[in-house]
């Protein structure tokens, strides 16, 4: 028995490592807790521009110094050149979403023919856009004046081709070839509209005055993989907005007055040509509405909440309305792994303050909708891959003194690619 006031013994050097390695162990600990919850840094994207896709591990997309597509790990290795320009068959786009695709390892991608001017071309090009008629005109229609005739356009069109390469390189070939002036890429199938000749008419009333046009084109579907195509929408104008959707297309018939505007949408997996009806109410600008199919309903955010509709336009639902949950939607519904994701934002309390985002997950069919399945970084556009969730942070580098003085004009800003597990 140790008497009272007298000295515990020295712990040994044993007891004192044992505790020290437990000490150690519990920062390990807690630094991977902390770790998973942060973005993990990955390498510059210096060379490829920021819309790019993602397969595995390596990043493919046009380059941003030349007109070439350029790919790269996302672990940090140099951007080699995967595809050179053509200068006959630059690369071409009408919209930077459908510029290339990825399918099963196959590259799809999009040129155009180098334009040699020509009298026909010459005559086209001067010919009138189609205007919308302005807003408040009666109806029932009125009685129009016609302040010029009908006149003819051939249907002539550029020359654009499909180019495929496999991911690992080779040599790219053709896969289709089309003359139109409109098209849009989804994964190995092609939307675009076969140009057929057009009136158009210019018409006036008390003052105001638009074009008109006669449509007589059609619009077509290729599939890349079956090499077949066929009509799936005639009497469409051929220079009609194709709006990219996830899963297919959407755009808007335009008609002479006083005939109602309609809102269409197909998908590409079949080629159904859906009028959405009312559908086009539901946005003051309904050709730029991001719809998103699954489970054969229509999904698109608002400045309300999130909305639903069957594939003809009807059955309109308030999926979701984040202002219950004093939060806001951001960004499109995106479709992964047959699940319906998007990101949401706490209401901001003030100009000042940066509210955190979220990933969430819906679940239309029960009472309770809404998952939150993890915190996000400030807000900032991402890319859903194998898992993680991609995207681009900037930073600012400087000397000390720079920082010091707040001097921004000898700071140097970078992009780096950054990922987050989406589930924590």
């Amino acid at each position: 028995m140790t008497a009272i006031g007298s000295k515990k013994p020295p712990l040994s050097r044993k007891s004192i490592a044992g505790q020290i390695l437990f000490v150690v162990a519990l920062l390990l600990v807690a630094r991977i807790l902390w770790t998973r919850n942060q973005p993990e840094r990955l390498t510059k994207v210096a060379q490829i521009n920021f819309n790019y896709k993602i397969v595995g591990d390596n990043i493919y997309g046009l380059g941003s110094v030349e007109p070439a597509i350029r790919t790269q790990s996302v672990h940090g290795s140099r951007s080699r050149t995967l595809v050179p320009n053509d200068p006959n068959y630059p690369f071409y786009s009408q919209s930077t979403d459908s510029e290339l695709t990825i399918v099963e390892g196959t590259m799809y991608y999009v040129v155009k023919a180098r334009s040699i001017p020509s009298s026909e071309s010459n005559a086209y090009q001067g010919s009138p856009s189609y205007l919308l008629p302005p807003n408040g005109l009666p109806n029932p229609p009125i009685a129009r004046q016609k302040r010029a005739q009908r006149t003819q356009y051939p249907p002539s069109a550029d020359e654009i081709k499909i180019r495929q390469i496999p991911l690992q390189g080779g040599t790219p070939h053709d896969v289709a070839t089309f003359h139109t002036d409109n098209l849009c890429l989804v994964g190995s199938h092609v939307f675009w509209i076969r140009p057929e000749a057009e009136e158009t008419e210019q018409v006036s009333y008390q003052g105001r005055k638009w074009w008109e046009a006669t449509a007589h084109s059609d619009l077509m579907l290729t599939s890349l993989t079956e090499g077949t195509t066929r009509c799936i929408h005639h009497g469409i104008y051929r220079h009609t907005f194709l709006k990219l959707q996830p899963t297919g297309i959407s755009w808007i018939d335009l008609a002479p007055y006083p005939t109602q505007l309609t809102l269409f949408y197909t998908n590409a997996s079949d080629g159904i040509v859906h009028a959405l009806g009312p559908l086009k109410n539901q946005s003051p600008n309904p050709s730029a509405m991001d719809l998103l199919e699954l489970g054969g309903r229509l999904y698109w955010s608002t400045n309300q909440g999130l909305m639903s509709s069957t594939l003809d336009g009807t059955d309109i639902r308030e999926i979701l309305k984040p202002s219950e949950k004093h939060m806001v939607p951001l960004q499109a519904p995106f479709l992964y792994r047959n699940s319906l994701y998007f990101y949401m934002q706490e209401e901001s309390r003030s100009p000042k303050d940066q509210p955190p985002t979220y990933l969430c997950r819906l679940h239309p069919d029960q009472s309770d909708p809404l998952e939150i399945v993890r915190k996000l970084p400030a807000l900032t556009t991402y890319t859903p891959s194998d898992g993680y969730l991609y995207f681009d942070r900037k930073e600012q580098h400087g000397s000390l003194w720079a920082t010091l003085t707040n001097d921004d004009a000898n700071e140097t800003t970078e992009y780096v690619l950054c990922r987050i597990p989406m589930q924590p």
